[in-house]
């Protein structure tokens, strides 16, 4: 009877990652990775943000992934790799993330515990962001206000950094060219003793991105070359780890960087002249210790952040810059060996200065406090998490904010999982103090809030040289008070909280492996099922019950890849369901697929480590829109090579 049981719940769940593949047999007209661990006992979670959380369904990026010269940035992996979907504006441009039906400013990004979200308004551009500064890339779907704070509404993505002590100097350089002039160098040096540990890492990113395209806006849908979507990059990371004791450590890490990019014209506009420089700084310190069944922690981060915007053909010049300052202090005691107390207190100050906000120099306070009782089993098969947090946002106070997280292990093979979680976002600077260009700021917005909530089941079977792994989680979330810009009767736009967003999907994915001698296959599916509705009742609304803009219905991913020794080839698809780009629903962008394939090999001597890839991307050379009257590449190439270096480790 249990092997029965177990075979119809792993069909099951791998028919839902099928499915996605007779509806795109039936919808052709219209035109993620998934790292799933293995099934194991539950422990206590040394850090909310590190560890994956009771009853939540996460995902990790494949971290061998982050330090190839083919991932540009976070938001090409992110785009191939998982669930989340990344609202690219084209090569070089801006690429915004969002989960689960919210929209990309209720997506928290937080870098070793710290939110990278901008206080201005209230987006992280993950194009901004290169993939080989990242040791650990989790993602958390689902609301985690009472975790995260203001903007974990839709999912969470957490950016770690580590420590390895004891492993003596390594090094490794890398580089890679590509289609559209495109060249990429990074460099990263290490070391490490058994109490101090040091690591530096440089890159240097330029294209000029002038791809041909088919200008569908045009009557003869003439082939044209992106123009005036040129970008340099550069930045680096610095980090130091020191142990003073067995129990003890401190972090300190610099992270800058420039970026200059020209920002391109929309097919249905005339090539532009408009340029944005973002470059920040941001800066933190970490102390961390264990006492007794303490373990104690008190962070600090300071975060610079500019940006230039230039329009040549306009002699516009406009300058924004916000600075941040967070503390934060935290205690995780083991009550017991199966109980566990979070307490902690965190302060943001951020100021702004910006032509938008007049003369005026404005400040925002935020204060919270937060705690947790984690409870796991003595058997290590259940395990739960009960999370509450109170914010005051200036001398507004923040909805009481809770949640709680539960999973139990059924069998060796089957695990169930449930959250509930009440979730807000606060007002930005450009909510509140914006007061030029036909808009103006609404110094009387509350919070948005709302709640959220999935359950979720997942399996692993693994006999001789054969894996599977499965999940599929169901999602249920509504968010009120959503701050929305309207215009006025004297035709200013303000922002206003009218809109009530409902959303509700499923979310399924399969990781199969099997290995034959000295081959291994593998084919990673995922696919998710969205309904996001504009539930607002205004006087006057023709918005009600329709889909959110931009937010797919279907997004199916797909990776299969073929390892032999040390050499692979992998191939890789995405299929994008109509995307309306209007409240109304009238208008829609057609589906899209894309299909890629990368070969790879790595050779090892000694001490020495040399690695190539050869990647072909849109290898059917389709022509689509992420955006709308954005340009999107064809066909495309991308090769490259490592070289790394690691001694032996100090005794």
């Amino acid at each position: 009877m249990k092997q029965s049981v177990k075979t119809y719940l792993t069909v099951f769940m791998l028919g839902i990652q099928l499915y996605p593949l007779w509806l795109h047999a039936q919808t052709k007209t219209e035109a993620s990775l998934d790292s799933i661990v293995q099934l194991k006992s539950f422990t206590l979670s040394a850090s909310r943000y590190t560890q994956t959380i009771a009853g939540q369904k996460s995902e990790t990026l494949d971290s061998s992934q982050l330090h190839v010269p083919a991932a540009r940035n976070l938001a090409d992996l992110l785009a191939q790799q998982n669930s989340l979907f990344v609202k690219s504006y084209g090569l070089g441009g801006l690429a915004l993330g969002s989960f689960r039906g919210t929209m990309a400013a209720h997506t928290a990004t937080l870098w070793n515990g710290f939110n990278l979200q901008s206080p201005m308004n209230g987006l992280l551009d993950y194009a901004l962001l290169p993939a080989v500064f990242m040791d650990d890339v989790k993602l958390n779907l689902g609301g985690s206000g009472a975790l995260y704070g203001s903007g974990s509404v839709g999912g969470t993505i957490l950016l770690t950094n580590s420590a390895l002590f004891n492993q003596g100097f390594e090094s490794s350089i890398s580089a890679s060219v590509g289609s559209f002039e495109e060249y990429q160098q990074s460099i990263k040096v290490a070391w490490s003793n058994n109490k101090v540990a040091c690591k530096l890492r440089l890159f240097n990113h330029s294209a000029e991105n002038n791809f041909p395209f088919v200008n569908t806006a045009v009557q003869d849908k003439p082939i044209q070359h992106q123009q005036n979507a040129a970008l340099e990059q550069q930045g680096a990371l610095f980090e130091s780890y020191i142990r003073p004791s067995k129990n003890q450590k401190i972090s300190v890490r610099f992270w800058y960087q420039n970026n200059q990019r020209q920002i391109p014209a929309t097919i249905v506009s005339k090539p532009g002249q408009q340029e944005q420089v973002d470059k920040f700084y941001r800066t933190t310190l970490e102390w961390n210790a264990g006492i007794k069944r303490h373990k104690l922690s008190a962070r600090l981060a300071y975060f610079d952040e500019r940006i230039e915007f230039t329009d040549i053909s306009t002699s516009l010049d406009e300058t924004s810059q916000s600075k941040a300052s967070i503390v934060e202090l935290e205690d995780i005691f083991d009550l017991t060996s199966q109980l566990q107390i979070e307490l902690g207190v965190l302060y943001n100050y951020a100021t702004a200065l910006s032509d938008g906000y007049g003369n005026s120099k404005p400040n925002l306070q935020r204060f919270a406090g937060y705690g947790a009782l984690s409870f796991v089993s003595k058997n290590r098969s259940w395990n739960s998490r009960l999370s509450l947090r109170k914010e005051y946002f200036g001398t507004t106070g923040v909805p009481f904010t809770p949640s709680l997280g539960t999973e139990k292990l059924l069998f060796s093979w089957l695990k169930l999982s449930a959250t509930i979680s009440r979730n807000y976002r606060v007002p930005t600077f450009n909510d509140l103090f914006w007061t030029e260009q036909g808009a103006k700021g609404n110094k009387q917005l509350i919070p948005e809030s709302g709640w959220s909530g999935d359950v979720g089941i997942s399996s692993t079977v693994n006999k001789n040289n054969f894996k599977l792994e499965a999940k599929a989680n169901f999602f249920l979330s509504k968010l009120n008070n959503m701050i929305v810009w309207q215009p006025g009767t004297d035709g200013i736009w303000t922002p206003q909280n009218v809109s009530i967003v409902q959303a509700h999907g499923v979310e399924a994915s399969t990781a199969i492996s099997y290995k034959l001698k000295k081959f291994r296959f593998e084919i990673k599916p995922s696919y998710s099922y969205t309904i996001s509705i504009d539930k607002s009742q205004q006087a006057v609304n023709t918005t009600y019950g329709k889909q959110l803009f931009y937010v797919p219905i279907h997004l199916y991913k797909v990776e299969t890849a073929i390892h032999y020794q040390k050499f692979s080839v992998s191939y890789f698809h995405t299929y994008c369901g109509k995307r309306f780009i209007n409240n109304e629903n009238t208008s829609y962008l057609n589906p899209y697929q894309l299909d890629g394939i990368r070969v790879a090999q790595l050779v090892l001597f000694n001490k020495f480590g040399i690695s190539a890839f050869f990647e072909i991307n849109n290898i059917l050379n389709k022509q689509y829109q992420i955006i709308a009257w954005r340009a999107m590449p064809g066909i495309n190439f991308q090769a490259g090579l490592s070289i790394s270096f690691h001694s032996t480790k100090n005794k």
